[in-house]
């Protein structure tokens, strides 16, 4: 105990001691960003100070020696240190911690396998904690000693200064393979504070937004599961996403890329806010140029975009599918619709609400088979749409007997129509392998998955009274 005390100690004191020592970089998440100049020449490396009601932007200190072509700019809450890619494209590749302030650059390790001098890194963020920093590589080959010719997803190690190759396939919630992150190769990275990493993945025709559930891996997996925030649509003026980034309130900043060949076009330079990704981006300014080749935050905020005003989940319950949703705050809201769907993308109104009381539930009895998609628009008075989160259940066909919530975290419950019956249930990996049996199984009890890996399995469930097999029951872990 007294050890744990000691460590609690030291670390907040790192971070009162940091913020102290560069009041001047983390003066004001509310009203500041921070954007990273990746041009070639004497402005690479240069970070700067960004106002996201005007976005107007201040150079700090000096740019890191030795820059070319930087990106994958994080911050690190613990040192109060930037992390980038300062030579990426051009010259040897150079991984950093750098303050502007001082001028004081680290060279730290690079990743294994080693990109190569040719390709560039786009995007790059830090976790809350400030030990852990992930980024994306989109143009991994086998030929440069990849296992694949997929985007390589790394993770980096603050403490051991070291890197892990967590994955080189991104899957959406139907199990396909989500080519963007490749195929639209530019684009940044932000992670909020309930440890979920936003993605948005870009090029000079068309960007889209996704979202990696955490806490995220920092062992290698097989695949990730990423929601669908916002499908591939086109890009405001033409000119590629580089950057994404949140405020202390949870708002999204987004910046377009700089140009080389003066004077580039109306959409270089830009900064956006998205009030909703169902709305169009909201025009904050032009910055100089080069200003907002990437971003970042000292910012990693719990409730992000609409998030902050309507939550929802969806748990299968008793062969029926429960919705619930609540709103922190009421003022301006004329009425709610319950949307449906069965792809995440196409959506259908399930219910419509116009007596408002914060808290809502609705029992969803004509679902079907495979994954369901929910989320509520809550329409206010001024006409303007707002969107919860959204929520998924996928269900093994309709049957009296389901395991839920699925896709599951580290636990699953049984759910039965019959509440006195005991029930057997074996779990199989995707070979046919036996991985684990509950014997004695109660309808409502709570089934430990914390040791299971994210992946597909096949539960088997056994009436032990009627010495029955149910359907065999699939579930995705995550």
């Amino acid at each position: 105990m007294k050890s744990i005390y000691i460590r609690i100690v030291f670390v907040c004191a790192l971070q009162l001691s940091g913020v102290y020592i560069n009041a001047q970089i983390c003066l004001n998440n509310t009203d500041s960003l921070y954007g990273l100049n990746s041009i070639t020449g004497s402005g690479s490396g240069q970070i700067v100070s960004i106002n996201v009601h005007n976005a107007g932007a201040v150079t700090i200190g000096s740019p890191a020696s030795g820059s070319a072509n930087a990106n994958g700019l994080a911050f690190c809450s613990v040192s109060n240190k930037f992390y980038f890619f300062n030579q990426c494209g051009s010259g040897t590749t150079e991984f950093v911690s750098y303050d502007p302030l001082t001028g004081s650059k680290v060279p730290l390790a690079i990743p294994v396998p080693a990109i190569p001098i040719a390709q560039k890194i786009r995007s790059g963020a830090m976790t809350a904690d400030g030990f852990a920093y992930y980024t994306i590589y989109p143009g991994a080959t086998t030929a440069q000693g990849f296992p694949s010719t997929n985007p390589a997803f790394f993770y980096y190690n603050v403490g051991t200064n070291s890197w892990t190759l967590i994955t080189q396939k991104f899957k959406d919630v139907t199990n396909h393979i989500v080519t963007e992150f490749k195929s639209v190769n530019s684009g940044d990275m932000a992670f909020d504070g309930s440890g979920n990493l936003w993605v948005v993945t870009s090029n000079a025709v068309n960007y889209a937004l996704y979202r990696i559930r955490g806490p995220l891996p920092v062992i290698p997996v097989d695949s990730l599961v990423v929601d669908t925030i916002l499908s591939l649509r086109p890009t405001p003026a033409g000119v590629s996403i580089t950057g994404i980034a949140f405020n202390s309130e949870g708002k999204l900043f987004l910046s377009t890329g700089s140009y080389t060949t003066p004077p580039g076009v109306a959409g270089n330079n830009q900064l956006y806010e998205m009030i909703e990704p169902s709305l169009p981006l909201t025009n904050i300014g032009t910055l100089p140029n080069g200003y907002g080749d990437d971003l970042t935050s000292c910012a990693i905020p719990y409730y992000v975009l609409s998030e902050n005003d309507v939550s929802l989940e969806a748990l299968f319950k008793n062969t029926e599918i429960n919705i619930k949703w609540q709103n922190k705050e009421e003022g301006g809201v004329k009425s709610y619709e319950l949307e449906y769907s069965k792809d995440g993308s196409s959506w259908a109104i399930l219910k419509s609400v116009t007596e408002l009381t914060k808290a809502y539930s609705f029992n969803h009895t004509d679902y079907t088979g495979g994954y369901n998609f929910y989320r509520v628009a809550m329409i206010l008075h001024s006409g303007q749409r707002k969107y919860s989160n959204m929520d998924k259940v996928f269900v093994n066909e309709k049957s009296s007997i389901q395991l839920g919530p699925n896709p599951a975290g580290n636990s699953i419950r049984l759910y039965a129509s019959k509440s006195n019956e005991v029930y057997t249930i074996d779990l199989f990996d995707n070979t046919g392998r036996l991985l684990r049996t509950w014997e004695q199984v109660m309808p409502g009890e709570l089934l430990d998955l914390a040791w299971l890996k994210p992946g597909m399995y096949i539960a088997r469930v056994i009436d032990r009274r009627n010495k029955t097999t149910n359907k065999n029951l699939r579930i995705v872990k995550e």
